[in-house]
């Protein structure tokens, strides 16, 4: 039956074109956005630990700087280290020269004693961020927002068997450094990846629903149109 009162067809068409309107507007924003769930509203449970994802992605991003951080202190005194074990090898054969044939003119205890000074010389210069970790200095490392540790430093050597140990000491420091950032860089990406399987729009996927619903939208325009088209066939009947 044909109704000029109510246009089922008419009505129908303006129900498809709202439904595809508010679905292209769902999509525009995925697109905009590039995100499939951009607040709460959307899906509450998905939003929540999506966010408490990415709080712990920066706090592990975070802590990734500080041990990097931490790490070039250490290398600091690890590098003066270095410098200040070959100075310990020329001290110690030239105490041992000392030993053997003496010094009438006190030339080699001359030069032990400048050896000995450049030695305390590069262990007071070995400060990073305003800790000495070769002057019993300490570096706090932060791990989490309530969490640290210390990095404690070593006396300054003064030869040999000082300067190996002291790096003993300070490269074990560096290998806990070097394994937290590892395990921080780590765990930053994993988060990072779950946050995205939680929250990021496929935007391959939504650049084709898009379309799909353009072509929608346009084909409900066309009904609409046609449906109310339908109403002056009837009246042309009473011409």
């Amino acid at each position: 039956m044909t109704s000029i009162i109510t246009n089922i067809g008419a009505l129908s068409a303006v129900q498809t074109m709202q439904k595809t309107q508010s679905s292209l507007q769902v999509t525009q924003s995925r697109v905009g956005t590039g995100l499939k769930v951009y607040d709460a509203s959307q899906n509450a449970a998905r939003w929540s630990t999506g966010t408490s994802m990415k709080a712990d992605k920066g706090s592990f991003s975070a802590a990734y700087d500080v041990h990097k951080v931490a790490r070039a202190a250490v290398d600091v005194a690890l590098k003066a280290l270095n410098e200040m074990g070959e100075i310990a090898e020329k001290i110690q054969a030239k105490q041992t020269e000392l030993q053997g044939s003496g010094d009438p003119d006190g030339a080699l205890a001359a030069e032990v004693t400048e050896l000995q000074s450049a030695m305390s010389d590069i262990a007071g210069a070995a400060e990073f961020n305003g800790v000495n970790l070769l002057g019993s200095g300490t570096y706090t490392v932060a791990q989490t927002s309530s969490t640290t540790y210390a990095i404690t430093g070593v006396a300054a050597p003064t030869d040999v068997a000082t300067v190996k140990t002291a790096a003993q000491t300070l490269g074990a420091a560096a290998q806990r450094l070097d394994a937290y950032a590892g395990f921080a860089k780590a765990m930053e990406k994993g988060l990072q990846a779950g946050h995205g399987a939680l929250l990021d729009a496929d935007m391959g996927e939504e650049s084709a629903r898009m379309s799909a619903l353009q072509v929608q939208q346009q084909l409900s325009a066309q009904a609409l149109s046609i449906a109310n088209q339908s109403a002056q066939t009837v009246l042309s009947a009473f011409r």
